[in-house]
């Protein structure tokens, strides 16, 4: 059936994934329990797996995968991480990073006004 060879697409989101491999490795997950996940519906498409690892790290998200389906974890997860389901929330938590990661040295360039280039971006 196709339905069914799509899936395997789930299998090949789940092997590049390696959160998913350190989750499976420290036995937080078990291969069978994806495949019964798989089974039963639980994704609609391969990418879900591409955020399985925040789930599975979530003790109420991951009741909620079981209890229900992947959709329903995200919306437990979203209550705690608005970026788990919001490209714009998703791309805040990246500046926010991104700003938490800039070398002292260069803010305090672009501070003194010695990078033109990045004074337009400054707030």
């Amino acid at each position: 059936m196709p339905s069914e060879r799509l899936k395997f697409s789930y299998f090949v989101e789940f092997r590049k994934n390696k959160e998913l491999k350190r989750l499976l490795k420290e036995g937080k997950i078990s291969l069978m329990e994806f495949c019964d996940w798989v089974g039963e519906g639980k994704f609609r498409r391969g990418e879900d797996i591409r955020k399985l690892s925040m789930v599975l790290k979530d003790e109420q998200a991951r009741q909620a995968l079981i209890d229900d389906n992947f959709q329903a974890a995200l919306d437990q997860l979203e209550q705690k991480n608005p970026a788990v389901k919001s490209k714009l929330f998703e791309k805040i938590e990246d500046v926010i990073y991104g700003l938490e990661s800039l070398p002292f040295g260069e803010l305090d360039e672009i501070k003194r006004g010695l990078q033109p280039a990045k004074i337009d971006c400054r707030i």
